[in-house]
């Protein structure tokens, strides 16, 4: 068979041992990766609610992972440490509107994943407390209380339209308190009122 030189065998070991030192540094590299987070399905809420999910994330290594959660409402973005495979979702929305929701997760050894959804918050009506007797005389004012108004999100009433229910044009004030109306003939009367915010009415 073929012979080498000792100089040829000396070379021959030292390329080898490159290689393998090569592989061996290869190894000692990150090679866990997040494999997989199921992307959340959109979700509806309404406004002053709360959005809440868990997704179950896989990643074949231990790992503690950092997620960055920005719900899209100009709130900022939130840092979590997760110790298991579980990332907790849960956010106040105080209005209505349609926001995009991203989670950026890592497991701090280069690995990251980044996705987004919608959640499409929807517009509560307000509801107003009224106040006033039960019974009243034609041809004598009679005195409706507008009393304060709940709304879940923050929205806020700029117009009152109280109808009288006589027929008469829709009355449009502008803050809450006692508002009179005279009725020029007698009847069984239905009040009205409408509330008018940033939504329409």
């Amino acid at each position: 068979g073929r012979t080498f030189s000792t100089a040829c065998r000396a070379a021959v070991k030292r390329l080898l041992a490159s290689q393998i030192q090569k592989l061996s540094l290869a190894r000692r590299g990150n090679l866990r990766r997040i494999a997989r987070v199921p992307r959340p399905a959109n979700a509806q809420i309404v406004e002053g609610g709360t959005f809440t999910r868990s997704v179950v994330f896989s990643d074949p290594g231990t790992d503690v992972w950092t997620a960055l959660l920005d719900y899209g409402d100009g709130s900022g973005t939130q840092t979590l440490t997760l110790t298991d495979r579980l990332l907790p979702l849960e956010h106040g929305y105080a209005d209505s509107g349609i926001y995009s929701v991203t989670a950026r997760l890592s497991d701090g050894d280069g690995g990251v994943v980044t996705d987004s959804f919608t959640v499409t918050v929807a517009n509560v009506a307000p509801t107003i407390a009224l106040a006033g007797a039960a019974f009243g005389s034609e041809g004598t004012p009679y005195t409706l209380l507008l009393g304060p108004v709940t709304d879940p999100g923050s929205d806020t009433v700029s117009q009152y339209l109280v109808g009288w229910g006589d027929g008469g044009v829709v009355e449009t004030v502008t803050t809450a308190g006692p508002v009179t109306h005279t009725y020029a003939a007698d009847g069984v009367r239905t009040i009205v009122v409408a509330l008018r915010d940033e939504d329409g009415i």
